[in-house]
């Protein structure tokens, strides 16, 4: 891919300081559909080949992030996709491995990991937070320990189970979008592979993450109700930024504990994964500021370096760590709940 620069203008003389310039990639192909892009760059086969993977959009409220990862009936987005596209690979490998597909839904609101996939979860539910813990593995890869992991037998039923779960999480309407996700989405889908010829195990993991939008409680005009998730919002991409602050001038402490959103994306930014990131960003120049600001965080994420490393054991190994004994090591193995 070769370099272009994206340069945002603004006509009104009191922000013409805001004016700047980007660097950005371009596709040889100048538009591409998504399927084309990630069969190009690989990043649903690697999860079948036993690397961490993780799709995220990041950018200001209002800018489409939930529309990107979500669609709708005539475009499907990121997630309904990744669903088909999985078990279209597992298709093609079927003559010689064996795949299984397993997948959790969480939000983290207000600084509270909820499982939507829990009976007990909604907007006015307590949930099983307090029993949701965020660990890593002798690799570095991400998990939640208390999380249900159900598994998905084809994409048709596991979007279903998915929107299902999408009704469980908040949102608010706002001066700036009708329909705000007032939280942090995160879909797991746990890919296990098994050689038919000499028993090898690959487990890789797909991470969609959905952040909720930075935004100015001025000019979303929220309630007393959404003040508090907008500020819960604004401090956990705070230490987002901070985390990438770190990774992005070298230095020995990154605080990825700050907060739960960047415990859960550890393996993601800085970590094993291999990473994609879309940015969001308004058309409109009433929102320049926070365009600049959105893009300036690309431009940070894009020179974090990940170690993307892979999952791979023998069968006999596989078996021993499905025992019940070994449910008790979770920081040790990586077992699924």
């Amino acid at each position: 891919m070769r370099a272009i620069f994206l340069t945002l203008l603004n006509s009104q003389e009191k922000s013409k300081n805001l004016c700047t310039g980007f660097k950005t990639h371009q596709h040889p192909t100048y538009f591409i559909g998504f399927l084309d892009f990630m069969k190009d760059i690989n990043l649903i086969q690697s999860a079948f080949d036993g690397y961490n993977v993780c799709i995220c959009a990041y950018g200001q409220t209002g800018s489409g992030k939930t529309y990107t990862i979500l669609g709708d009936d005539t475009h499907p987005g990121i997630a309904p996709r990744t669903f088909a596209e999985i078990f279209l690979v597992a298709e093609e490998m079927s003559q010689t491995y064996e795949t299984t597909v397993s997948f959790y839904v969480l939000e983290l609101y207000n600084d509270r990991l909820i499982d939507l996939l829990s009976p007990s979860s909604g907007p006015n539910a307590t949930g099983d937070a307090d029993k949701l813990e965020i660990r890593r593995d002798r690799r570095g890869t991400v998990w939640v320990s208390g999380a249900r992991v159900l598994p998905a037998e084809d994409s048709s039923s596991l979007e279903k189970s998915f929107r299902q779960a999408l009704t469980a999480r908040h949102t608010a309407s706002t001066r700036m979008n009708d329909r705000s996700s007032r939280s942090h989405l995160v879909v797991g889908l746990i890919i296990e592979t098994t050689s038919k010829i000499n028993g090898t195990v690959l487990r890789g993991k797909i991470s969609l993450v959905d952040l909720a939008g930075s935004e100015r409680t001025g000019k979303s005009g929220v309630s007393a109700d959404t003040l508090r998730e907008a500020n819960a919002i604004n401090k956990s991409l705070s230490a987002f930024g901070d985390v990438l602050n770190a990774l992005t001038t070298d230095q020995a402490f990154v605080p990825y504990r700050n907060n739960k959103l960047t415990l859960l994306m550890q393996d993601s930014i800085g970590g094993n994964a291999k990473t994609l990131m879309f940015v969001n960003i308004s058309p409109s120049s009433y929102n320049l500021e926070e365009t600049i600001i959105s893009l300036s965080y690309g431009q940070r994420l894009k020179q974090v370096t990940n170690g993307a490393t892979r999952n791979a054991e023998s069968r006999e190994v596989a078996r021993l760590k499905s025992l019940p004994y070994y449910s008790s090591f979770p920081f040790i193995f990586p077992l699924y709940p």
